[in-house]
């Protein structure tokens, strides 16, 4: 799932494991050392699957520093690309 392990994409952050050590320091405890982290992506990934004719939904959580803009960003993004499908499929807008 990682994909590429020198740029893992998480909300917040790109993360590199490509120097990431495990080393047992006790009963069941390990320390983790090497990993790096850039600062959050300008967009955010998604794994979508769906079943023809079924109707779906999804709750995201956004968390950490500037949630709510995050959030914001996102939600207007998915609209944006789900208005474009829409038009494509000669749909009506999204209605209350």
């Amino acid at each position: 799932e990682i994909g590429d392990p020198q740029a893992y994409q998480l909300p917040d952050v790109v993360c590199d494991f490509s120097s990431v050590s495990i080393e047992q320091v006790g009963p069941d405890r390990v320390e983790v050392t090497g990993a790096r982290g850039r600062g959050a992506p300008e967009g955010y990934k998604v794994s979508a699957t769906y079943a023809d004719g079924f109707r779906g939904g999804h709750i995201w959580t956004m968390y950490g520093r500037d949630a709510d803009i995050k959030a914001k960003k996102f939600a207007d993004s998915l609209f944006h690309r789900c208005r474009i499908i829409l038009q494509r499929a000669g749909l009506p807008d999204f209605s209350e």
